[in-house]
């Protein structure tokens, strides 16, 4: 007795309105976090974006990898449950209320034609008659929504469950020519690689801009081979592309590893002493400094104060390592020698 009266009570908090809104909103909040934060990269990459708490922080809420995370599945079979359990308890109430017609009170009016033209503009048509009386009717699909709503709840959070426990997540970079058909899942700073049925290469890579210097629009040229043929699309930002079972998006882009070549000034002696290198790689300089050069930029917008963003050109991002110091990440702009962007964006 005990257990069916608490059962009840479970089905009865689980068929409530607000217990699927708060669900769904709980799916929303979720889904942002799962946006904002990059999914699916080497923890050593959050590590170097958010720093080492808050990379920790990130990984053990599953934040990393919201849409397969427990909890993030819990809510969607949560959310199931409780529409499922709704459209069980109003779905015969409603069905009843769909065949039979629902009368409302006389118009006023003096005569037939006042109350037709009454209906008429209130939205109302004629449907027919029954036992002699003439039917009028309104929003007949209204009801019919509420259907539609919770079947498309239902699939939504099906999808999401399946592809939780089904589907998985890589990466897979590609530079302007490569082509590859591995893609790479990520668990912390462990990779498991997934084989794709058929080749991947990048034949281009686009960038627009606007005025003032923002990206208003990057995508890459793909070209897709396999046993069945070959064909060529465009992946951009929210558009992506769909080759049988896999889709793939454009998550972010970089350098693929440009060479770059600068002068340092030493400080001790005033002498500029050149160095080259390539983007991910190390470049020594003579008295036993190092510098790792981490990306490369032919478009670097920054926010100067009191003014607007604007486009500052060509800058290299590098670390540079002293023999007897700590190492510290620095911009430095092609046409502005006289400024120095440091670790946290700002420009000295």
């Amino acid at each position: 007795m005990k257990i069916k009266v608490g059962l009840h009570r479970i089905l009865l908090v689980m068929g409530q309105m607000r217990t699927a809104v708060i669900l769904l909103g709980l799916c929303a909040l979720a889904s942002m976090a799962g946006t904002l934060v990059v999914q699916g990269l080497p923890i050593q990459d959050y590590v170097a974006e958010y720093g080492v708490v808050w990379a920790r922080v990130l990984w053990y809420t599953g934040l990393t990898d919201v849409f397969r995370a427990w909890w993030f599945v819990g809510i969607l079979v949560f959310l199931l449950t409780s529409v499922s359990v709704c459209v069980m308890r109003n779905g015969p109430q409603i069905g009843r209320a769909l065949k039979a017609p629902r009368y409302l009170p006389a118009l006023q009016g003096k005569g037939f034609e006042i109350g037709e033209r009454e209906l008429r503009a209130a939205g109302f048509r004629p449907v027919g008659s029954v036992n002699n009386v003439n039917v009028w009717q309104r929003g007949a699909l209204n009801r019919v929504g509420y259907f539609l709503v919770h079947i498309g709840v239902l699939g939504v959070a099906a999808a999401g469950i399946v592809s939780g426990f089904v589907g998985w997540r890589g990466t897979l970079n590609l530079r302007e020519g490569e082509t590859d058909h591995v893609a790479l899942v990520w668990r912390g700073a462990d990779a498991t690689p997934q084989f794709l049925p058929f080749e991947v290469s990048n034949d281009g890579f686009e960038i627009e801009f606007y005025p003032s210097g923002m990206p208003s629009r990057y995508a890459t040229n793909l070209r897709f081979k396999g046993q069945g043929g070959s064909r060529s699309d465009v992946v951009e930002v929210n558009k992506p592309v769909r080759v049988g079972a896999y889709a793939f998006y454009q998550a972010s882009f970089g350098d693929g590893g440009s060479g770059v070549a600068g002068q340092g000034l030493d400080l001790s002696s005033g002498a500029l002493v050149p160095f080259e290198g390539r983007v991910y790689g190390k470049a020594n300089l003579p008295d036993g400094a190092r510098i790792e050069i981490l990306d490369f930029r032919p478009f670097t917008v920054e926010t100067m104060k009191g003014e607007r963003p604007t486009d500052v050109g060509p800058s290299v991002d590098y670390v540079v390592q002293p023999p007897d110091a700590e190492a510290m990440q620095l911009r430095a702009y092609l046409s502005r020698p006289d400024m120095v962007g440091v670790a946290d964006g700002q420009q000295v």
